[in-house]
């Protein structure tokens, strides 16, 4: 189990190595709604003052009213009739950034208190607890941004720095919260509790930068000069005339609140049998203003233009940039006509990143963000007649490889959702929320017939469940047999050896060309486990041999020309241990460097 910290804060947890999504947190034993985009619980919006404990549980128990795939989280509060004597308490402490301002109005220095009082009356029968917490805590961070490299024509095909974001932020959170217990219990027959918990928080963020167009080819304006330094296919040293900066200035605000109640009753009906009654509401609800700003000379491409020289430096040893190359590969062969060679380039490129192929490992991938605009609207552009099915299976096949390849994945808000934008920059930024912008609201988005005129939170949009199989895509987006026809077995050999951790949909053993209901019970016609000696041979290959073993302790993944954009080839490797795979993704027979391949049919070969 392990925190996920955000802006210095931990703020979620990960359990079994699985996204917080996947776990549920409950409170008291009562599940929680989140102040979050998702269904996991942000936890610094709990002051830690107000728990006794936290436990932590990683597999099903009947006895829980909620539970998560990954693992469920209870937060448990203090029961005042447990306690020995009265408490009181009464705690501060002072906060010191080790950077200074960076940013005139935002606070270096910080502060926390809590104050609590426990006691019980009535000859120990009835107990309260009683509480309340404030913080203030400022964060100071200086920030830089890379446009990714790519090739330059005007210095021979070299990778030169397609543009810089320099920035230095500040934050500063500040949170109120409360929290009252009432215990009674007149006798060992009844036992009631009631728990109310009040937490509010504000978030400012601040922002402040320039903004470096710098790359030609990326349509900067900008002039290379002679005298350019290139190491290793990349320009470590240069002057460029005509640059036109940017000056950014961003402020972020989130002011949110969580209320829970909850009540429950034990009732003693005579020798082990026992009554519980127990009732809970919680609500969260969240607002967020966002602005950007943007001055200078420079921006619309107007004004004077500067010279700059660059210089690349390693001075903090940063292990990874933006993959933006993984972006452009993604977008010429998914959303363009480039054959699969261009990926195959890409990945053969990793050996020159610090630190090798283990750095590109780590690289966040992306297929679209607010600067460069949403895949969406590329694969429009390049193939305006196809109808809205074929742009969504190209969507969903970019997710796909974005989730399968090498690389951290990084989804751009909205993608999930449909949003295809009408550009890049502005005309990409939609938000989640309904909005009042023209320009926005007549976009068609993919997979649905709504418009962002309405808040897009949607569970069931068809991208966001065809992002994986489990129990949610099978009910709502459709079963094996809809989503892979004849392909299911060429996907679940992919599954199970590409980069990643596959998972096994109950069901998927046998044939389950079915719809699971949703919210009732609906058994599983397992027919005969017809697929599970499919599965015990590609998870016994992918568990014996190194090379297909998960996250760092994995083989390096390397593509392979096949001929074919239908075909898909690569290999696994680690030491001598070696796997080879070509899969036919299409219908149709095809003739490759690897021999022929039947309709969907593939090749797994082992050394």
């Amino acid at each position: 189990m392990t925190a996920q910290r955000l802006e210095g804060r931990d703020q979620r947890l990960s359990i079994r190595g699985l996204g917080p999504d996947f776990s549920t947190t409950l409170l008291n034993g009562r599940e929680q709604v989140t102040v979050g985009d998702n269904r996991g619980v942000e936890y610094d919006q709990y002051p830690s003052e107000f728990f006794s404990n936290v436990v932590v549980q990683k597999s099903p128990d009947a006895s829980l009213i909620a539970a998560g795939i990954a693992g469920t989280v209870d937060l448990r509060m203090l029961r005042p009739l447990a306690q020995k004597d009265r408490i009181i308490a009464v705690q501060a402490r002072g906060q010191m950034n080790g950077l200074k301002s960076l940013n005139p109005d935002s606070p270096r220095y910080g502060y926390r208190g809590s104050a609590a009082y426990v006691d019980k009356f009535a000859d120990d029968t009835l107990g309260i607890a009683l509480g309340v917490s404030v913080s203030s805590s400022p964060s100071q961070n200086e920030r830089y941004a890379a446009w990714g490299f790519p090739n330059a024509p005007e210095a021979g095909g070299a990778l030169l720095l397609g543009g810089a974001k320099p920035y230095v932020q500040s934050n500063l959170f500040d949170r109120y919260g409360a929290v009252a217990t009432i215990e009674y219990q007149p006798s060992d027959n009844f036992h009631s509790t009631l728990d109310v918990l009040y937490s509010k928080f504000k978030e400012t963020q601040r922002l402040r930068g320039i903004e470096f167009p710098i790359n030609p080819g990326w349509g900067s304006g900008a002039t290379l000069q002679p005298g350019y330094t290139v190491v290793d296919g990349f320009v470590t040293k240069a002057t460029l005339t005509g640059v036109q900066a940017v000056q950014r200035n961003d402020i972020n605000k989130r002011d949110a609140d969580t209320l829970s109640i909850g009540w429950n009753n034990v009732i003693g009906l005579g020798g082990s049998k026992h009554l519980k009654i127990d009732a809970a509401w919680s609500r969260s609800t969240r607002t967020d203003f966002l602005l950007e700003t943007y001055t200078g000379a420079g921006y619309n491409g107007a004004g004077p233009k500067d010279t700059i020289n660059i210089t690349r430096t390693r001075l903090d040893k940063l292990p990874s940039v933006l993959d933006f190359a993984f972006r452009s590969a993604v977008l010429a062969t998914v959303a363009g006509n480039a054959g699969t060679d261009t990926l195959e380039k890409l990945f053969a490129a990793d050996v020159l990143y610090e630190g090798g192929e283990a750095t590109a490992r780590q690289l966040p991938t992306f297929t679209g963000n607010h600067d460069f605009g949403r895949f969406a609207f590329f694969a429009r552009k390049a193939f305006p007649k196809p109808d809205d099915d074929e742009i969504q299976k190209r969507v969903n096949l970019a997710h796909a490889m974005m989730f399968m390849l090498r690389g951290v994945p990084v989804i751009y808000s909205g993608d999930e959702q449909g949003f295809a934008g009408d550009g890049i920059d502005q005309d990409a930024r939609e938000t989640l929320f309904a909005s009042k912008v023209g320009s926005y609201n007549d976009n068609k988005l993919v997979g649905t017939t709504a418009t962002t005129a309405q808040a897009n939170f949607v569970t069931t949009q068809p991208i966001y469940r065809a992002l994986s199989d489990n129990h949610d895509v099978n009910s709502w987006h459709g079963n094996d047999a809809e989503n892979y026809g004849a392909g299911f077995e060429a996907f679940a050999v992919l599954a199970a050896t590409l980069p990643g951790v596959p998972l096994v949909y109950g069901g998927q053993e046998g044939v389950l060309d079915k719809r699971i209901a949703f919210f009732e019970k609906d058994a599983i016609d397992w027919k005969g486990y017809k697929r599970a000696p499919l599965y015990r041979r590609l998870l016994t290959m992918k568990s014996r041999n190194p090379a297909l073993w998960n996250g760092v302790a994995g083989g390096t993944l390397t593509f392979a020309e096949t001929g074919s954009p239908d075909v898909i080839a690569f290999t696994r490797t680690r030491g001598r241990h070696k796997v080879l795979v070509v899969a036919n993704l299409s219908g149709a027979t095809h003739i490759t460097a690897f021999g022929a391949l039947d309709p969907w049919a593939t090749q797994i070969v082992e050394r």
